[in-house]
């Protein structure tokens, strides 16, 4: 489907006067008019010769008037020639002397993005997220990562993204205002995909997505993160390389196979459901203490799925392990720190109940910027299998 947005494939498309531009371009009756012109003057210098050779040889040794009847035939010829060459060289003379010449287009014409349409119809008027449903894939290669590495993982992809970029960058982009304060608007988060969910899931990171806020211009995006993604010489994917300064080394780049594995298409993980299960932990907002405090934290992750655009769940399950296969539990993360004192933030598992459908992605809790917070339509839709 076209977009304006970052796009998987790109392609030149036909827009109002192109024909004509490239008809220009290609001059293509002039060329012609003009080789015709050249072959026939040249056609019929080679003619003129001939009968002049001819009118020559056939009158040597004729004189007076028998020499003037047999070359009659012959001037009369050679006149005509003359008058057409006559013709042809003022022809000529209205080209300047140059040779004029079909060239090939120096404006390669419209670009135009395309995104991945949506497998199934899909009623657009479900609930969803502040997030759009299109998001932007990038598989991972390089070193092998489990999903415990999510937030190592989102760290280096967001220094990658904003290395070298002139400032002030949109709030979307860097999660920051003009004066370095948090944004109060929705950013890009950082959503890992792992291989769960399958018989043999084994929490592997096959690639991350960027899940852009749903309200921003999608034009302006896709100038900011085309260069970005894409080589800007020949519009083919860009190898990302990531590096932590420790242990972390591998590289992301665009996802344009047609048919990418399960685990790493857009419908997975955004597809309606009533039931999400966690795939990373969600982050807690604040500590609970007291015989209710499940109960409460529990609460604090509906506010969390009210914040981001979604109705209020009907229910909310927390438990340290996940629904998915492959998932590890929820204490094998990275904890998340808070920037005020440094002090550790509770992530827990979750199972979120909704009473409809709502469209994903769902991402809640105090690290969905980063990676954590992320469910998943549960069951799988389909019954689809990873390959």
């Amino acid at each position: 489907m076209p977009t304006d947005g970052p796009a998987v494939a790109k392609m030149r498309i036909a827009c109002e006067g192109r024909l004509q531009y490239l008809e220009e371009r290609y001059n293509r009756q002039t060329v012609i008019s003009y080789c015709k012109a050249v072959d026939s003057k040249k056609t019929l210098t080679e003619q003129r010769k001939t009968l002049d050779a001819e009118r020559k040889s056939n009158t040597a040794g004729l004189r007076g008037a028998e020499k003037k009847v047999a070359e009659l035939p012959y001037k009369e010829r050679i006149a005509s020639i003359d008058a057409e060459l006559i013709r042809i060289d003022s022809e000529l003379e209205a080209y300047g002397g140059k040779e004029p010449k079909s060239l090939r287009p120096d404006d390669p014409g419209v670009w135009q993005g395309y995104r991945r349409a949506d497998r199934e119809t899909v009623n657009q008027n479900l609930p969803s997220s502040v997030f759009d449903s299109n998001l932007i894939v990038l598989k991972l290669t390089g070193k092998r990562l489990g999903l415990q590495s999510v937030l190592k993982l989102t760290q280096a992809l967001r220094g990658a993204l904003l290395k070298g970029r002139a400032k002030p960058m949109p709030e979307w982009l860097c999660g920051h205002t003009e004066n370095g304060a948090s944004s109060l608007l929705p950013h890009l988060a950082l959503l890992p995909m792992p291989f769960v969910g399958e018989e043999h899931a084994d929490g592997r990171l096959l690639g991350i997505a960027l899940a852009l806020p749903r309200n921003v211009d999608m034009k302006e995006t896709a100038l900011f993160l085309e260069p970005w993604l894409r080589d800007p010489d020949n519009w083919q994917p860009r190898k990302i390389k990531l590096f932590d300064g420790q242990w972390l080394e591998c590289s992301v780049e665009l996802d344009t196979r047609e048919s990418p594995p399960w685990n790493l298409q857009v419908e997975t993980w955004t597809y309606p459901s009533k039931q999400w299960a966690s795939v990373t932990p969600v982050v807690l907002d604040r500590h609970f203490d007291g015989p209710d405090k499940w109960d409460k934290a529990a609460e604090s992750v509906k506010d969390g799925c009210e914040r981001i655009g979604l109705p209020r769940p009907v229910d909310v399950v927390l438990h340290p392990v996940s629904m998915f296969q492959g998932v590890p539990r929820s204490n094998e993360f990275f904890p998340i720190t808070r920037k005020k004192d440094g002090g550790r933030m509770h992530h827990v598992h979750a199972v979120i109940l909704f009473d409809e459908e709502v469209r994903g992605p769902v991402v809640v809790g105090a690290g969905r910027f980063r990676g954590y917070g992320l469910c998943r339509p549960l069951p799988l839709q389909g019954g689809k299998d990873n390959v």
